[in-house]
């Protein structure tokens, strides 16, 4: 995994303020699944899993995501099909470096996150009740099948969550 182009491709998600500022429309959208799905592959190796948590990228990843879902549950009216990619893709991520990885799991859990973290607290539910016929049904089911593969991953074989 080429890690400094993931880097450079994954920069303005991965910078809060540049997200809020960002429009994600078609012409960006493919660059950042596409590295993203690069990372998620990645993340199926151990090693790449390691550092993933280590290097930040996993802390920046759970925050661009708490961000995302803000936006498209809270601030906007309309779900955002663009939006709704990159959030599957960055869930996806995540899912794939909690697998067998307790380190990674405790970098999600740090803080007392597991209990005011608004990714399991509130979107889980809100992801799981969109309405097929109001949205993209592949993309929500997509999205519903990643975070309940992240779920599973976070608590699989871990007595602490």
């Amino acid at each position: 995994m080429d890690y400094e182009t993931l880097l450079f491709e994954l920069k303005p998600l991965l910078d809060i303020e540049q997200l809020k500022v960002a429009n994600i429309d078609e012409s960006n959208v493919q660059v950042y699944t596409s590295a993203l799905e690069k990372c998620s592959q990645g993340a199926r190796i151990e090693s790449n899993r390691t550092i993933i948590g280590r290097s930040g990228l996993l802390d920046s990843l759970t925050e661009s995501l708490a961000f995302l879902l803000e936006q498209e549950f809270t601030v906007d009216t309309q779900s955002n099909k663009n939006i709704l990619l990159i959030i599957s893709e960055i869930v996806r991520v995540l899912a794939n470096s909690f697998a067998d990885n307790d380190d990674n799991r405790n970098i999600f859990f740090d803080k007392n996150r597991f209990l005011a973290n608004p990714i399991i607290e509130t979107y889980f539910a809100k992801v799981l009740a969109l309405n097929l016929q109001q949205n993209d049904p592949d993309v929500i089911i997509t999205l519903q099948m990643r975070l309940a593969a992240m779920v599973k991953n976070l608590i699989v074989d871990n007595r602490n969550y």
